[in-house]
């Protein structure tokens, strides 16, 4: 009998490991089992439910009525399809009027009609009024950037958006989501090439080999290989829920590489993951980078919670989390960087 794992029946139906992870907790995806080595491992009738599970949210029906369809048999009723028809039709609507009314806000502002008295509070305003989310703004804003971009770039400083703001607006419009973070004292941007040295360093303190074994490095060609798989997750825009995002944290006056911090997908959510040489430790940087980093995770992915998880013993990280904005949620005993251990787990939720 054929088994997959649970990542290579993820790559198998196009989806992510912690996609399956979450429909294993809602009941909807169960493994066949589990090997001695306690990993799921999956059959082909696992296979086919994935896939239908797919093609029900392929025809938009959410994953609630999913797990009553597969429960009551497998074969949606009328009524369902009749309602989710209805449904679809309604939002076609919405987004052709949100189409008419971008596509003549667009001609306005390259016609220079548009009213001056519009500021960034007002015209949010107009667009949602107007039934356009988040993702919408964002389309906009990346249409506006590909056909005009010095257009796009007047339009936002006309709406007392501060120069470096717009900046950054424009980038993530260009899809450069993950060039920089910024914050008071360092600035939290994509590794290069050129940090290898000090990113090889940076692993070798004791610091790092106690509470980040997972990234200290046994030699420079390992430290290379993990570096050059950090640079390759920014060039692909990749979500932090399937895949770990690294930033290096580099102080804004010295321009000196200090440390780095992350996002890494885990079962329950994103947590993140810091780190501080120890001649730049006790400056507040790794607690300005963390709260830097988890503002823009909320604000650009819809990422509503991170986690921070500590060995009980490390009262440094823990006062970062706390300074940065994390809650105490517990302390119990899991496996953490290889290890069973007691650890304290913090929450951070969107501001």
């Amino acid at each position: 009998m054929k088994t997959y794992s649970i990542s290579r029946l993820a790559r198998a139906c196009g989806l992510s490991r912690s996609t399956l992870l979450y429909y294993d907790r809602l009941g909807l995806l169960k493994p066949s089992g589990r090997t001695g080595a306690g990993y799921r491992y999956y059959t082909h009738a696992e296979q086919r439910r994935l896939e239908r599970i797919s093609h029900f949210r392929q025809a938009g029906l959410t994953l609630k009525e999913i797990r009553a369809v597969l429960s009551s048999g497998g074969k949606p009723g009328a009524r369902l399809l009749e309602k989710r028809l209805g449904e679809t039709a309604d939002k076609m609507v919405g987004l052709k009027n949100q189409q008419r009314l971008l596509a003549g806000m667009l001609r306005q502002v390259a016609s220079g009609t548009r009213p001056p008295e519009v500021d960034v509070e007002l015209w949010i305003e107009m667009l949602r009024a107007a039934g356009v989310d988040h993702d919408g703004m964002h389309r906009w804003h990346s249409e506006f950037e590909r056909r005009a971009p010095e257009g796009h770039q007047e339009f936002l400083l006309s709406l007392g958006i501060p120069p470096h703001e717009v900046e950054e607006i424009r980038g993530l419009s260009r899809g450069e989501w993950n060039r920089f973070i910024e914050a008071p004292s360092v600035v939290l941007r994509r590794f290069r090439q050129e940090d290898a040295e000090k990113f090889f360093q940076m692993g070798q303190e004791d610091e790092m080999r106690t509470w980040l074994p997972s990234h200290a490095f046994r030699d420079e060609a390992h430290s290379a290989s993990v570096l050059e798989y950090v640079i390759k997750q920014h060039d692909t825009g990749a979500d932090p829920r399937t895949v770990p995002i690294v930033f290096a944290v580099q102080h804004k006056t010295t321009g000196e590489l200090v440390g780095h911090a992350g996002l890494t997908p885990s079962e329950k959510g994103v947590e993140v993951t810091f780190a501080i040489e120890r001649a730049q430790q006790r400056k507040g940087f790794a607690t300005e980078a963390v709260k830097a980093l988890c503002a823009w995770a909320t604000k650009v992915h819809p990422i509503r919670r991170i986690r921070g998880i500590t060995a009980k013993e490390n009262i440094a990280s823990q006062r970062v989390l706390l300074r940065a904005g994390f809650s105490k949620q517990r302390e119990h005993v899991m496996r953490a960087e290889g290890t069973k251990q007691m650890v304290v787990v913090f929450e951070y939720s969107r501001r």
